[in-house]
């Protein structure tokens, strides 16, 4: 079982719990432990870690990045 942590703003509604778990469940292939986590840094947007991989949808990291090629 892969330990997974997905970051978000707020809380996440039910339909789109789903398409998360879904998402996790095509990249490991198997069920996953989740542990969502609240954390306004952030900004927006979504952070998915499983293992060592990060999927980082944050709009903290798109700031970050748009920054970087000014």
């Amino acid at each position: 079982m892969s330990n997974v942590t997905v970051t978000t703003t707020i809380p996440l509604e039910t339909s789109l719990k789903n398409k998360v778990e879904k998402f996790i469940l095509k990249k490991t292939g198997s069920a996953a432990d989740i542990e969502y986590i609240i954390e306004t840094e952030i900004l927006g947007g979504i952070i998915i870690k499983i293992g060592d991989v990060v999927y980082d949808g944050s709009i903290k990291r798109q700031l970050d990045k748009l920054k970087q090629n000014f």
